[in-house]
């Protein structure tokens, strides 16, 4: 037997596992929150073992479309996020900044490490952390699945992105019409994901004065999109700057 095919057999994931999370799994947090950040998709999945653990424990919480943030991260191994004085996660913490400002608050970096730990993500907080794909990855020029899976479509990036996309923008579409956030929050401004978004809200939003950052409003729920946290010179003031302006449109 060949290296290649021994490793296939040796890194495989369940199909039926992973198609579940494909089509069940969104993020963290409590959907019916009134503040949602939908992301374009979670990182990590550097490893065969790290993605098939996150599975398993998915599998072993029953399968919801949204799990406790800070309760997954320590099944699976990552709970340096929220013990005391913890380091402080890059995007989290941008987002975390808009979020206290939404509230009106003023955020030092304790307050930040202290929402982080305490309160981001928790399903039975303030607030809901979505993706818009399901998988973990390193990063948008990383793709391992096609190694780790016989799913024709997880071959690639982009077969797996055509295949996914339009369901997962239908469903999120359907649980903001059905949950009626006050606010949700889309991060990221590449062409592919950006149209989801607009889709999504199923309007175009306009530009508003603030730098970068788009808004609509419906009957129940405000729009907004603004750049990724890790996008370059985006720093933390300005993220409190998008909380205090929606702040003041909320």
């Amino acid at each position: 037997m060949s290296d290649e095919l021994k490793s296939r057999e040796t890194y495989c994931l369940h199909s039926n596992l992973i198609e579940s999370f494909c089509y069940q799994f969104y993020g963290y947090g409590n959907l019916d929150s009134d503040y949602w950040y939908v992301g374009m998709e979670e990182g990590g999945g550097n490893t065969f073992q790290e993605i098939d653990h996150r599975l398993r424990v998915w599998i072993s919480m029953n399968s919801p479309e949204t799990v406790d943030l800070k309760d997954y991260h320590k099944r699976i191994g990552i709970s340096k996020y929220f013990v005391k004085n913890p380091p402080i996660q890059r995007t989290w913490s941008k987002l975390i900044r808009a979020h206290l400002a939404l509230g009106g608050s003023i955020s030092e970096i304790s307050d930040v490490r202290c929402f982080q730990r305490k309160s981001w993500g928790r399903s039975d907080g303030d607030n809901c952390l979505l993706e818009l794909m399901p998988l973990p990855s390193p990063g948008i020029d990383e793709w391992k699945y096609g190694g780790y899976s016989d799913i024709p479509y997880l071959r690639i990036r982009k077969e797996y992105i055509k295949h996914l996309i339009d369901t997962r923008v239908c469903h999120l579409k359907k649980l903001v019409t059905c949950r009626q956030p006050k606010l949700v929050m889309f991060y990221g401004l590449s062409p592919r994901y950006k149209e989801a978004w607009k889709a999504i809200i199923g309007q175009t939003p306009q530009e508003s004065s603030l730098k970068q950052l788009w808004i609509h409003t419906s009957e129940q729920t405000r729009f907004a999109i603004c750049p990724h946290p890790m996008a370059h010179g985006y720093a933390n003031d300005y993220f409190t700057s998008v909380g205090d302006y929606l702040r003041k449109q909320l």
